[in-house]
């Protein structure tokens, strides 16, 4: 099936994805379109939790871009970030 990343409610472009300078997920790529359920599965420590983080923008990308709603997280902070989370849900 082919995705319309422009369409997409979440998608991350070569995202590196980490805490300081250790890197937990390199290159990460994915679209999540509206209505589209995902679920992640993996071992203990294997970044799942770090992609959640960078959704709702409570980490940034290294490295990439990760865009919700078609805003790039990189370029938004304090006030102009607060709508977009309240848009969005995570459930860890």
């Amino acid at each position: 099936m082919a995705v319309n990343t422009d369409q997409a409610v979440l998608n991350l472009d070569s995202a590196s994805l980490g805490y300081g300078a250790f890197t937990v997920l390199a290159n990460a790529s994915m679209s999540v379109q509206k209505a589209q359920v995902v679920a992640m599965m993996g071992g203990s420590a294997s970044g799942k939790t770090t992609l959640l983080r960078s959704a709702p923008g409570q980490s940034r990308a290294q490295k990439g871009t990760v865009t919700i709603f078609g805003q790039n997280l990189a370029k938004l902070d304090g006030d102009a970030l607060r709508p977009t989370r309240q848009r969005s849900g995570v459930l860890v």
